[in-house]
C-alpha cells in the first residue's frame, strides 16, 4: 500500500432519517420523511422512520463499535425538526442529543464531520412550498447559524449539502424520495434554492467566525454513453450537464451550464445576485460515488435515458463500475479547481444474512470495498488532492422508498431487537485502516 497523507481520513457515515429513530420524541416536529412514511405505496412494505434503528438511544453503543473498528471519522447529519422549532428557536433537548454524541465521539478520538443537510426537511417548511420558495433557503442559513452556534466548538469539517441531485431531481421531478412530485419547473426551482442554501450556509460559516472546513457533498457520478452512436455520445453529454455541472459549475465555478440557461426559465429569470451567493469559495468537496449511469438517446425532455449494461450488480440493483471511479474523482477535483476532496459516500447493498448467532459472511461487500479504496487512493498520484474516504454506511438502516429492504452497513442490525453484530466487512475495514497507518 502506498504511504498517505498523514492526515487521511478513513470514516464511515449514516444520515439523521435513517438511522435515528426518536421521531416525535423531546420536541422533534415531524419532516417530510414522517409525512412521506404515512402515504400509502410510497416505502416498501410499509416501513416507517419511527423507531429506524434506535441511533438515537443506542449512540454510545455505536460509537463504541466504532471506535473498535478503528474508524477515525463520523459523518453524520443533524436533524433539522429536531434542533429547531416553527418559529426557528432552538429546541434544546434536541440540541442536547447532539451534544452528547459529539461529545462521545470526541472522547473515543473520533473526528466528528457535519452534514447540516440530509433531506428531512421540516413539514412545516415544506408547506410553504419545501425547495421550490426560497425563504426556505433562507430558513435554512437560520438552521445553519444555529448549528454552528452551538456545535462548531466540536467540529471542524462541515457538508452543507447531501447529493442535491437527490434533493431536487429524485423528489420533485421523479417523485421516489419525498415530497414525491413530478414537476420539471418545480424541480428547476428546487436546483437554485438548493444552491442558494449551501450558498448561504458557507456564507454563514465565515461570518461566525468558525474555524475547520465547509463545502458540498455532490454525487456527480458522470454519465457515460452506452454505444458510440452520436446519439448517445450527446445524451451523455446532456446527462452530465443537467444532473452534475448544474450543480458543480455554480458552486466551484461561478455560474450554470449555458445550455441550461437557455432551455430552462427558472434558472434564467433566477435573482442575479444569488449566484455571488452561491459561488462563495469552499475549502473541500465530498463526493459520493456508488456506480456510473450509461445512458442513451431518449426523447424525454432530458434526452437521455439510463441503460443496464452487462456489469456485475449489488442489490439495490446498481451497476458496479469500479475502473470510472478513478476518472470519476479525477473530473470532479477538475471542476472545483483542485480543492482537497473526500469520498463522503461509498459502498453496497447485499442481502446479508445472519448465521451462527453473530456472523455475517459478506465476502462481496468485502469485494466492492477493497477494490473502490484502492481505485480512489489510485488518483493520489493522478495529482487529486484526496483527503479521506467513508463506507457508506456505518449501520444497516432505513433506505428511503426501499425501507428496510436493502442492507449496507458494515454493522448487521436486527430490526426487530436493534441487536448490532459485526459483519465481515467491518472487521476488513479494522485490518485495512490499521495496515495503511502502518505504512
Amino acid at each position: 500500500m502506498k504511504k498517505l497523507p498523514y492526515d487521511f481520513a478513513f470514516g464511515s457515515a449514516t444520515a439523521s432519517v435513517q438511522v435515528e429513530g426518536a421521531w416525535n420524541e423531546d420536541g422533534k416536529l415531524p419532516s417530510i420523511w414522517d409525512d412521506f412514511c404515512k402515504r400509502k405505496g410510497k416505502i416498501d412494505n410499509g416501513d416507517t422512520v419511527e423507531v429506524s434503528v434506535d441511533h438515537y438511544h443506542r449512540y454510545q453503543e455505536d460509537v463504541d463499535l466504532m471506535a473498535y473498528i478503528g474508524i477515525d471519522h463520523y459523518r453524520f447529519s443533524i436533524s433539522w425538526p429536531r434542533v429547531m422549532d416553527e418559529s426557528l428557536r432552538p429546541n434544546e433537548k434536541g440540541i442536547a442529543f447532539y451534544t452528547r454524541l459529539l461529545e462521545a465521539l470526541l472522547e473515543k478520538g473520533i473526528k466528528p464531520a457535519i452534514t447540516l443537510y440530509h433531506w428531512d426537511l421540516p413539514s412545516f417548511l415544506q408547506k410553504q412550498g419545501g425547495w421550490t420558495n426560497p425563504l426556505c433557503a433562507y430558513a435554512f442559513e437560520a438552521y445553519c447559524k444555529l448549528c454552528f452556534s452551538r456545535f462548531s466548538r466540536y467540529c471542524d469539517m462541515w457538508f452543507t449539502m447531501n447529493e442535491p441531485l437527490c434533493i431536487s431531481y429524485v423528489s420533485y421531478l421523479w417523485g421516489t424520495h419525498a415530497p414525491g412530485y413530478h414537476s420539471m419547473e418545480k424541480t428547476m426551482k428546487a436546483v437554485h434554492n438548493i444552491n442558494l442554501a449551501h450558498g448561504l450556509a458557507v456564507r454563514a460559516f465565515r461570518d461566525a467566525g468558525c474555524k475547520g472546513q465547509i463545502g458540498p457533498c455532490i454525487n456527480a457520478s458522470y454519465s457515460k454513453p452506452a454505444t458510440q452512436d452520436p446519439r448517445d455520445i450527446e445524451a451523455a453529454r446532456r446527462d452530465n450537464c443537467y444532473k452534475t455541472d448544474i450543480f458543480t459549475l455554480p458552486v466551484f465555478q461561478g455560474h450554470y451550464p449555458e445550455e441550461i440557461l437557455r432551455e430552462q426559465k427558472v434558472l434564467r429569470n433566477a435573482p442575479k445576485g444569488d449566484m455571488n451567493i452561491i459561488s462563495l469559495p469552499v475549502d473541500m468537496a465530498g463526493l459520493n460515488y456508488y456506480h456510473t449511469d450509461y445512458v442513451k438517446y431518449a426523447d424525454n425532455g432530458l434526452g437521455a435515458e439510463g441503460v443496464i449494461l452487462d456489469f456485475p450488480m449489488t442489490d439495490m440493483p446498481w451497476t458496479i463500475t469500479v475502473d470510472d471511479f478513478p476518472f470519476c474523482i479525477k473530473s470532479f477535483s477538475e471542476q472545483a479547481n483542485g480543492i482537497p476532496i473526500y469520498i463522503t459516500e461509498n459502498g453496497c447493498a447485499y442481502d446479508d444474512v445472519l448465521e451462527n448467532d453473530g456472523e455475517v459472511h459478506d465476502i462481496r461487500r468485502i469485494d466492492y470495498l477493497r477494490s473502490h479504496i484502492n481505485a480512489a487512493l489510485s488518483t493520489l498520484d493522478m495529482g487529486v488532492d484526496l483527503k479521506g474516504y467513508f463506507v457508506w454506511s456505518l449501520l444497516d438502516n432505513f433506505e428511503w422508498s426501499y425501507g428496510y429492504s436493502k442492507r449496507f452497513g458494515l454493522i448487521y442490525v436486527d430490526y426487530m431487537t436493534k441487536r448490532r453484530c459485526l459483519k465481515d466487512s467491518a472487521f476488513f475495514y479494522k485490518e485495512f485502516i490499521e495496515n495503511a497507518k502502518q505504512v
